[in-house]
């Protein structure tokens, strides 16, 4: 068996500077090299505004930056199901049954659309839809 994802949990980064920056960078070059998707989970505001500065959302792909840990996982297991049906690791499958689409948090800490949880926007959001804090 082989590594397809590495999900890093940002959750105890209240703020990160270029160097932590840098090296997310070079983390997410070296997994790639190899074929392997780094996802990023909860990361704060603060973290989120320095890796948009960075360039480094746009690299990693705003589709592997999720709320929890746990909608990660799931999308793991699903794009998994996907490429074993002929699918690429570089487009995940996000299914209509009422699953969590990946997200960030923005800066602006807006409250998510009417009809979605505090911690979710509905499968199809635009991946720069807000959480709030």
């Amino acid at each position: 068996e082989r590594v397809e994802y590495i999900i890093l949990d940002l959750t105890p980064v209240p703020h990160m500077d270029s160097m932590g920056a840098h090296f997310l960078e070079e983390l997410n070059e070296s997994y790639k090299a190899r074929d392997i998707q780094l996802i990023l989970t909860n990361p704060s505001p603060r973290v989120v505004r320095l890796m948009e500065r960075s360039g480094l959302i746009n690299k990693i792909g705003r589709d592997w930056i999720f709320v929890r840990v746990h909608d990660a996982v799931v999308n793991c297991q699903r794009s998994l199901m996907q490429m074993e049906g002929g699918g690429s690791l570089a487009t995940p499958s996000w299914q209509p049954m009422g699953m969590v689409s990946p997200v960030y948090r923005s800066e602006g800490g807006a409250e998510p659309a009417a009809g979605t949880s505090k911690d979710a926007v509905a499968p199809g959001a635009p991946a720069a839809a807000s959480l709030g804090s």
